[in-house]
């Protein structure tokens, strides 16, 4: 594990993200699966970034969260469209990252932050996102803007989506 790890710092970052599926796939999130997540994120890579994110999140711990929260957004700015989705969905439903006598870290729902992430997600080619934002303003009361997004989820083939925010089917 060692002579692997002094060969993926002189790796492409595209390297260590395939050099972490294999050993995702063997080991799961073991420690060193979590070093080259590491060695990746210091690399520049948004899917470590994203590995991370949700390992910091799963773990219930706010201070823990926060830096899940931190790294979506890194990767989110850098291009990332799953993580620009991930953190729409955060702040579209809100969530409690508390923990038993751990620092507590909430984020309330906040739609407009909500849409923010979408839109970016939009403009990183995740068409999935217009439904979500549709679905926002329907919830809002906007119906004339929903049906924009959901008209224009429709064309992007998201026709079962759209059809099922806009007649609760």
């Amino acid at each position: 594990n060692r002579k692997c790890l002094e060969l993926a710092k002189i790796c492409s970052k595209e390297d260590v993200e395939r050099i972490i599926e294999v050993y995702i796939e063997d080991d799961g999130m073991s420690a060193t699966t979590k070093l080259f997540i590491q060695l990746g994120i210091e690399k520049g890579s948004t899917k470590c970034m994203e590995y991370y994110a949700a390992i910091l999140l799963s773990q219930e711990d706010g201070k823990k969260s926060a830096e899940g929260i931190a790294l979506y957004e890194k990767a989110s700015v850098l291009g990332c469209e799953t993580s620009s989705v991930e953190l729409g969905d955060i702040y579209m439903n809100g969530k409690d990252y508390s923990s038993n006598g751990g620092i507590e870290f909430n984020i309330n729902p906040d739609l407009e932050k909500a849409i923010h992430y979408f839109e970016r997600a939009i403009q990183q080619g995740c068409n999935c996102s217009l439904v979500k934002i549709g679905k926002i303003h329907l919830i809002q009361g906007r119906s004339e803007q929903a049906v924009k997004y959901l008209e224009l989820a429709m064309e992007q083939k998201k026709k079962k989506e759209a059809c099922i925010v806009l007649f609760g089917l």
